[in-house]
């Protein structure tokens, strides 16, 4: 309000100055309580977002990020292949996005993987017949022996006989990352019961559980199995109770969430 329209406000009416000052502040406390209701809606607007944020979504996340990775490879295949383009993805899988996969070449993967994860943790019991408890089994070899088991390095290093050092830092470390928020989003979305069997058995392999000749109840036991075991409120306890499922047969899996763990982690 003016100078001069307080000025007769005053003039004529006593009280009319106390009205126009009342006026005049009014603005700034309906800006102010705007901007109270817009931040109380954005909090509610996050709030919601995060509620909606489901393990599908999660899931998905991971999986375009997977392939669009190997789009410029697989692209490139093409280029260079053509019409024997097919004949090539047979056999080198490792560049093929998760959506161009077809059932033989995801069965033949999962038999890799098994036959791999059989090796590997016939050699790490031949030497440390304790498992991961053994005095001498350190975090490099326990990386090493992960990236075998869920085939997460090309099966060339296990013939050239070692891993070089970036790989663990490129997979194994994503693998875990997406274990520990997987993990989460599954026990919040119902646990095991809540999968479509393929999701159950994509869920179980992403944790070097055997699929191949498993029922689907034998999967959701199993499934249930490691959530439970993993379970932990410590981000620390978790992965040591991880790692120790890893380091471990899914046959000698501790039956009880009481044992012991290393201390140390992946």
């Amino acid at each position: 309000m003016s100078s001069s329209l307080a000025w007769r406000c005053r003039a004529n009416s006593p009280g009319a100055l106390s009205l126009s000052r009342n006026f005049a502040v009014l603005p700034n406390h309906i800006g102010r309580a705007t901007t109270g209701v817009a931040c109380t809606t954005n909090r509610h607007r996050s709030v919601q977002l995060r509620s909606s944020f489901s393990r599908a979504d999660w899931v998905l996340m991971w999986r375009v990020r997977h392939d669009l990775l190997r789009l410029p490879c697989f692209g490139l295949m093409f280029v260079i292949f053509g019409e024997f383009s097919p004949l090539v993805v047979m056999l080198v899988d490792g560049i093929v996005p998760y959506t161009c996969r077809i059932p033989r070449q995801l069965r033949g993967s999962a038999e890799k993987a098994e036959t791999r994860r059989r090796q590997a943790f016939r050699e790490l019991e031949t030497a440390h017949p304790h498992g991961v408890l053994s005095p001498r089994i350190t975090p490099s070899l326990a990386r090493k022996h992960v990236l075998r088991s869920l085939h997460l390095s090309g099966a060339m290093w296990d013939r050239l006989g070692f891993v070089p050092p970036g790989v663990w830092a490129i997979k194994g470390t994503l693998r875990m990352a997406f274990l520990e928020g997987d993990d989460k989003n599954l026990v919040e979305d119902g646990g095991p019961m809540g999968l479509e069997v393929d999701e159950l058995r994509i869920a179980c392999m992403e944790r070097g559980i055997n699929v191949l000749g498993k029922s689907e109840s034998d999967m959701r036991t199993w499934l249930g199995d490691w959530l439970r075991l993993t379970a932990a409120e410590d981000l620390t306890e978790r992965r040591r109770r991880i790692t120790t499922l890893l380091m471990t047969r899914q046959e000698d899996w501790p039956q009880t969430r009481d044992f012991a763990v290393p201390e140390w982690h992946l």
